[in-house]
């Protein structure tokens, strides 16, 4: 296969189910499931376990050879999944085409139910991307603007001006309760709705959103017509390989300016601040000890490192660790989701104070989305800085950690921080689809 990108594939399968996963310059595109494994939201709170079987089944009927992936996600919480059906509690595709990129090398893989079937979706798929105008990825597309042409207001549809003071008694309310002893800590979650004034295609934000972040691990999921999600994690909930698990702690932020020296300057006082270690490590521990109870051998680094993300700089420990050969990636899932870097600590008490403070459901956002290999082989990651696609509408989701010591004022603005390279993946992506037409479509 010669050198493209993923559009190639991704817009031959236009109105059909897709998705595309980068990790840095490595990616890969993916379309139509021949085979899909689904949890239903009633089975919501076994949705790891299910979907565990269920692609094992998937994998058990496969007589190829090479390895295969399955490609989704799941939900938050046990209760989600409700609002959107392309999105319900868990949802796995396998896929029938796949276009990869890694080191130089683009591969092209198909399948089908017998041998004829793949090398006929092989032919087909390779014919549909070479009739496509090859058109190379390449960071930025210059100047634009910050934000999107559009209507953006907060999820329960107030102005955007007057939800800071709401948010500011709901951290007040999660503080009085940290001073309580009910709790050590809650990630609240903002979520923003943006209706879109321009043409803006879902293919064309997750290009725009790999571009702006190189560090990040994107992802593009679109199961149905009407509805996809999209989004740049900083972090790794469960890396597998062979019988290793890497994953990484990412919590304490600061803003990342403009010049190197005023970056170094932020990244320090990061570093220092007692605030933000705390709230890292409570992730970090939370992490180690899920692991070490699954009779894991456990390497942790001793210090956190600072990842800069180019507009926020986080605290990230990474932790690895050998894996039993009985456990399952999706088992280690199970046990880790979520972390107190998405939800809060302890998780039961966190979750609790969640269901009485957010006014919107989280849905997927948060919850892991990744891939699953026949091998064993796993990667997923918590879909942070996302956004999904429903009908007319773009709902985006920012969160912060609240510990000891948090001022509503400065996570408020973590969460501002935190919107603003969607909001710009957004509006590059209206520049690259013009300036007329539906809004997702």
């Amino acid at each position: 296969m010669s050198a493209t990108g993923p559009e190639a594939l991704l817009e031959a399968a236009r109105d059909r189910p897709r998705g595309f996963w980068a990790d840095g310059e490595s990616w890969v595109a993916h379309a139509v499931p021949v085979a899909s494994a689904k949890v239903r939201v009633d089975e919501g709170d076994r949705r790891f376990t299910v979907a565990g079987d269920a692609a094992a089944e998937l994998f058990g009927r496969l007589d190829g050879e090479g390895v295969a992936r399955v490609y989704g996600g799941f939900s938050f919480s046990a209760e989600g999944g409700r609002t959107v059906s392309s999105f319900p509690a868990a949802i796995l595709h396998l896929p029938e085409v796949e276009l990869k990129h890694r080191r130089g090398v683009w591969t092209l893989i198909a399948r089908g139910r017998s041998r004829a079937e793949a090398d006929e979706a092989w032919d087909r798929w390779a014919d549909a991307i070479v009739h496509r105008v090859e058109r190379r990825h390449a960071p930025g597309m210059g100047l634009v603007p910050s934000q999107p042409v559009g209507t953006l207001t907060e999820a329960d549809g107030g102005p955007l001006e007057a939800a800071s003071g709401a948010w500011t008694r709901e951290v007040e309310a999660v503080l009085g309760r940290i001073v309580a002893g009910e709790v050590d800590k809650v990630v609240l979650a903002r979520a923003l709705d943006f209706r879109p004034g321009r043409r803006m295609d879902p293919v064309e934000l997750a290009l725009a959103l790999w571009s702006g972040n190189s560090r990040g691990h994107v992802f593009f999921f679109q199961p149905g017509n009407g509805a996809a999600l999209v989004g740049a994690s900083p972090e790794i909930l469960a890396g597998v390989r062979g019988s290793t698990i890497r994953v990484t702690a990412v919590a304490g932020s600061t803003p990342s300016p403009m010049s190197a020296a005023e970056r170094r300057r932020f990244a320090a006082r990061l570093l220092g601040s007692a605030k933000d270690r705390a709230e890292h490590d409570v992730v970090a521990r939370h992490i180690e000890d899920a692991l070490t109870d699954l009779g894991c051998r456990v390497r942790r680094d001793g210090t956190p490192a600072v990842l800069d993300l180019g507009a926020i700089q986080h605290l990230e420990t990474e932790v690895t660790a050998e894996v039993p050969p009985s456990v399952t990636a999706l088992e280690l899932l199970a046990v880790l989701h979520p972390t107190p870097a998405v939800c809060g600590y302890p998780r039961d008490a966190a979750r609790a104070i969640l269901k009485e403070a957010e006014t919107f459901d989280r849905e997927w956002y948060a919850g892991p989305v990744g891939w699953l290999a026949s091998d064993g082989d796993a990667l997923f990651v918590p879909a942070l800085r996302s956004a999904m696609w429903k009908g007319d509408t773009w709902r985006l989701y920012a969160g912060a950690g609240i510990v000891a010591g948090s001022d509503p004022e400065r996570e408020w603005e973590e969460t501002e921080l935190k919107f603003r390279p969607m909001l710009r993946a957004m509006a590059q992506a209206q520049c690259a689809g013009g300036h007329s037409g539906a809004a997702g479509k």
